[in-house]
């Protein structure tokens, strides 16, 4: 199945922040967007953390998730998110007249995504269609992949915005990486 990634984009963010808003946040933007987890999509948002770390104290940290929105019987986004917090401490803080459980130290999130077609590979299980599958994306399809790689990488500058905007309330000081993506 033919891949078209994305640019990446990671951000570094050294202060106090809250772990669990942080996720949620996240979470509950894919969601709307219906992305759902990668390898049991009947799950939904479930299971989309394949990989989870925690050592030591201060806590460190390396939290995968994998997600999938299918778009169509032939176009699927393929999104990344990996976390990684380093020294991670428990912290409270007075908000509102009451304590406050946050966290304190440097977080990383990085996003990083792709547009696949024909992901169920009906074209490669086909003795005449799969050689012509890439020219049929390159050729025919060409506007209509342009489309779906805009939206997607809109949709991860949109989570990008809104990742900045919950560190900039905090008061963190903070670091991000646009990566171009390679040419296969």
């Amino acid at each position: 199945m033919p891949e078209h990634a994305m640019p990446k984009i990671a951000d570094t963010y050294k202060g106090d922040f809250s772990l669990q808003e942080l996720y949620e946040l996240i979470r509950n933007y894919l969601l709307d967007e219906g992305f759902v987890a990668f390898d049991n999509p009947q799950y939904g948002a479930d299971l989309w953390e394949t990989r989870y770390l925690e050592k030591g104290a201060p806590t460190n940290y390396i939290i995968e998730w994998r997600l999938q929105n299918v778009i169509s019987d032939y176009y699927r986004y393929v999104l990344n998110i990996d976390f990684q917090g380093i020294a991670i401490k428990p912290k409270e803080v007075m908000w509102e007249g009451r304590k406050v459980k946050i966290h304190s130290g440097e977080i990383t999130v990085k996003l990083s995504g792709k547009v696949e077609t024909d992901y169920n590979e009906e074209w490669q299980k086909s003795w005449l269609l799969k050689h012509f599958a890439k020219r049929y994306d390159e050729r025919i399809m060409k506007s209509e992949l342009k489309q779906q790689k805009d939206t997607l990488f809109a949709i991860m500058g949109e989570l990008h915005g809104l990742i900045r905007q919950y560190f900039g309330q905090r008061g963190a000081e903070g670091v991000a990486m646009i990566e171009p993506s390679r040419r296969a």
